[in-house]
C-alpha cells in the first residue's frame, strides 16, 4: 500500500518525528543523569495552587546546597506533607519525587545533608 502524501503532509510528519525525537532525548537524558548523579533530599508542600479531582497543584520547595527550589507538582496528598525529591548534583533544577516513598516523622527539612542523601534514608523512627 503506498501513501500519497503532499509536501504539506510530508512537513507536519517531519515536525512531529523530530519533535517526538527531542522529547524522548530529553527524557532520557534527565533519567540518566539523575540515575548516575541524583541524590535525595526533602521538599515541603507548601502551596497549593489548585484543587481538582485528580489531586491537588501544589509549589513544594526544597533545598539543596543552601540554596532553595519551587517547583510545581501534581499529588493527592495534604498541604505540609514532607516528600522525597531526587535531584541531579550538577543541576538541582533535574528532579523527580519519589511519589511512594514516605519520609518518616522523626526526619525534617533541618535533617538534610546540604548535599542531600545518596539513598533515600532508611530510619525506623522510635516513637515514644
Amino acid at each position: 500500500m503506498k501513501l500519497n502524501l503532499n509536501n504539506r503532509d510530508k512537513g507536519l510528519a517531519i515536525f512531529f518525528l523530530i519533535l517526538f525525537s527531542v522529547l524522548i532525548s530529553i527524557y532520557l537524558y534527565k533519567t540518566i543523569m539523575l540515575k548516575r548523579s541524583g541524590v535525595y533530599v526533602i521538599a515541603k508542600l507548601d502551596t497549593i495552587i489548585s484543587a481538582g479531582n485528580r489531586g491537588s497543584d501544589y509549589d513544594y520547595t526544597f533545598t539543596y546546597n543552601g540554596k532553595p527550589y519551587k517547583c510545581g507538582i501534581r499529588t493527592n496528598v495534604r498541604l505540609d506533607t514532607l516528600i522525597f525529591v531526587k535531584v541531579y548534583s550538577k543541576n538541582p533544577s533535574i528532579y523527580t519525587f519519589l511519589q511512594y516513598e514516605k519520609v518518616p516523622g522523626c526526619l525534617g527539612l533541618k535533617d538534610v545533608p546540604a548535599n542531600g542523601w545518596k539513598e533515600v534514608p532508611n530510619l525506623k523512627c522510635n516513637v515514644e
